[in-house]
């Protein structure tokens, strides 16, 4: 009977997720995969963490509805698996650990959602203010969306989605609010999110037409810089990857 249920779910996850045109069939039965990962390899209540990076996301991007024209093509539409690969890859490795170190792993977990959270929060809320946005790498001012800018109202609202993550994952750690586990992953879940437009800044693919910059190649648009495969969902990896690689490390020191 249990797994019957389990069954319908799966279905039903997969229905309503591309009906309300959150992911697209392959980008939902690639999330389904990862979570089936992440059930087997630590158990259900790891879940929660990536149903709450992927129903925030999409709350917010309900509720601060942006046009911007400069950011990546893929923008506003439903989520595909590449875009699932690329922001959840991370969090799957890192539970494959969970029976070998434990206490690692769930620093690397909370890093990993800390930070994919903490780039879409950002990202959005800074596209919707459209306050003054600056290059994270020469502190020129751009347009709200191009990879690699940086907003106070973004950041903000970034720091405040890591930290909730670090809250969450917190309790399903220790069942309570724990301050050195709040601090390490709310603050490296923070560092990915400048690492993401840093990374962005330096590599990711640029076009520009009379001083306009933009992610996505246009009609009238030149390339400009960055490397030509890195896209936005490039750049999501390698940022998510290296952050909780650097969040490994530094728990390595710390112990």
């Amino acid at each position: 009977m249990i797994h019957l249920l389990y069954i319908i779910g799966l279905f039903a996850f997969h229905k309503i997720t591309t009906a309300r045109q959150l992911l697209t069939s392959e980008g939902a039965w690639t999330a389904l995969l990862f979570g089936g990962w992440v059930i087997f390899f630590t158990n259900e209540k790891w879940l929660i963490p990536l149903f709450f990076f992927f129903g925030s996301s999409a709350l917010i991007a309900k509720l601060f509805p942006t046009n911007s024209k400069s950011t990546d093509k893929k923008h506003g539409k439903p989520r595909d698996y590449f875009q699932v690969i690329c922001n959840g890859f991370p969090y799957v490795v890192a539970s494959s650990f969970a029976d070998f170190t434990p206490d690692l792993t769930f620093i690397l977990l909370g890093t990993a959602m800390a930070a994919a959270t903490a780039d879409t929060w950002s990202s959005e809320i800074g596209m919707y203010f459209k306050g003054t946005t600056v290059d994270i790498f020469n502190f020129r001012k751009q347009s709200p969306g191009v990879s690699g800018g940086m907003s106070w109202q973004g950041s903000l609202a970034g720091l405040l989605g890591s930290l909730l993550v670090a809250v969450i994952c917190s309790y399903l750690t220790f069942k309570n609010l724990n301050p050195m586990y709040i601090k390490m992953v709310t603050g490296f879940g923070f560092l990915g999110m400048c690492l993401d437009s840093l990374l962005g800044s330096l590599f990711q693919v640029k076009y520009q037409k009379k001083g306009n910059f933009s992610d996505t190649k246009k009609s009238g648009y030149r390339y400009q810089s960055g490397l030509k495969w890195m896209t936005n969902d490039m750049v999501n990896l390698w940022s998510n990857s290296l952050i909780v690689l650097l969040a490994g490390l530094f728990f390595v020191w710390m112990s």
